[in-house]
């Protein structure tokens, strides 16, 4: 509609001002041809108002390299009334610019493609998204580390239910080969090097029977915030065994003193004495 009057209008401005400088020429009325003029001057402005804008649409550059994360933007330009879709989602139009943000899931390209519509009107434009060689190596060592995550899974799960010294290192040197710091799996490590530390510590206590070897097991033992049944089992029973120890070398000695005092003093009750030792 808007374009019909801007036409009429247009082709009215263009004779009624050819008929004023006719009549301006030949010196006769002009006031009636000075208002068609304007009238159509008037109309013509109308007409290019309501006359629909003519749709365009434009991006930066068709093809994109993404970051090392595997973003890529895209940016262009379109009518500010255009309503713009980047593979079928709803852009933003910002008064005639747009920008859309693509991530890639893995190192393959991705073909984009742009629409903008505008009444009956209607563009496209294609965006190719490549993946970065920053990109392309961040997924390797993303898929490294995955693979040994995998290793490491394995290799604390041997190690908790084998708790050795062997397994233990061996979890945690992969563990710290990471590239990541993963909170589990430290808690994990340093649960199995306590179990260690207290297993260490009870076999010294079993091989000695020392007091002062049992106290200082006991004491890791109340300090873990591991399950405590099994070293708790093998306290009791290293406790049992140590008193009977400490028992037997009071009676030793005991015994030691008499046989001394027998033969420092050799008196009839000395020498019964001696002889019940015996």
């Amino acid at each position: 509609m808007g374009m019909w009057i801007s036409l009429v209008s247009f082709l009215a401005v263009i004779v009624s001002g050819i008929l004023l400088i006719s009549a301006a020429i030949k010196k006769r009325p002009k006031k009636r041809l000075g208002f068609i003029l304007c009238g159509s001057v008037i109309l013509f402005f109308a007409g290019a108002i309501l006359s629909p804008s003519n749709l365009t649409l434009s991006v930066i550059s068709p093809e994109i390299q993404t970051d090392e994360t595997g973003k890529a933007t895209i940016e262009g330009e379109a009518t500010a009334d255009a309503v713009l879709t980047i593979n079928g989602e709803t852009v933003k139009n910002s008064k005639g610019s747009f920008s859309y943000t693509v991530h890639l899931n893995d190192a393959t390209e991705q073909q984009v493609v742009v629409k903008a519509a505008l009444n009956d009107q209607k563009k496209e434009q294609e965006v190719l998204i490549k993946p970065s060689k920053e990109f392309v190596a961040y997924l390797e060592a993303e898929k490294a580390e995955k693979e040994l995550i995998k290793q490491v899974e394995t290799a604390l799960a041997l190690a908790e239910s084998k708790p050795t010294q062997k397994n233990y290192d061996e979890a945690a040197t992969l563990v710290h080969s990471l590239s990541k710091t993963y909170d589990d799996y430290d808690q994990r490590l340093a649960v199995l090097q306590d179990h260690l530390q207290i297993a260490s510590a009870l076999e010294k206590a079993e091989q000695s029977l020392s007091r002062t070897d049992l106290e200082a097991a006991a004491k890791l033992v109340a300090a873990t915030s591991s399950t405590k049944t099994e070293f708790e089992d093998r306290l009791a029973s290293l406790q049992t065994k140590v008193e009977e120890k400490e028992t037997q070398a009071k009676l030793q000695a005991q015994a030691t003193k008499a046989v001394e005092k027998a033969e420092a003093e050799p008196t009839e009750a000395n020498l019964a004495s001696r002889s019940e030792e015996h």
